[in-house]
């Protein structure tokens, strides 16, 4: 009794790789309905208005990111979404942060910390 249960269940199981959601009818991949249901993706704003739209990418920063597909979004503009976190702006003049460097070389890092008298080593785990 246990082991057809048991083999009920293996066959529920999927394996590995494969598509777990698949779309029939208008939604379906080749329905020739599909482009009338399924709405458009968002076209690129221009770059005119990208100056103006208040925005949180590195590319409207200046910082030369390569472009990124209009369904994905920055950490910054999900914290914004999701905790109402301005991350990138400062909370004595409210103006936008903008990034200067990424420095990943520990030397480099040990330095500047020692510098400005705060641990150089990293907490206990």
């Amino acid at each position: 009794m246990f082991m057809v249960f048991l083999e009920q269940l293996a066959a529920l199981v999927p394996p590995p790789r494969m598509h777990l959601q698949t779309y029939h009818g208008v939604l379906a991949p080749g329905s020739a309905w599909r482009d009338d249901v399924v709405p458009r993706p968002v076209p690129p704003v221009p770059v005119a208005e990208r100056t103006s739209r208040r925005s949180y990418s590195g590319r409207e920063q200046g910082l030369g990111g390569s472009a990124r597909p209009p369904h994905r979004y920055l950490w910054a503009e999900l914290m914004r979404r999701v905790f109402g976190l301005e991350v990138l702006r400062c909370g004595v003049c409210h103006s936008l942060r903008r990034l200067i460097a990424v420095i990943t070389q520990r030397a480099v890092i040990v330095k500047m910390l020692a510098h400005l008298e705060l641990p150089t080593d990293p907490p206990p785990i």
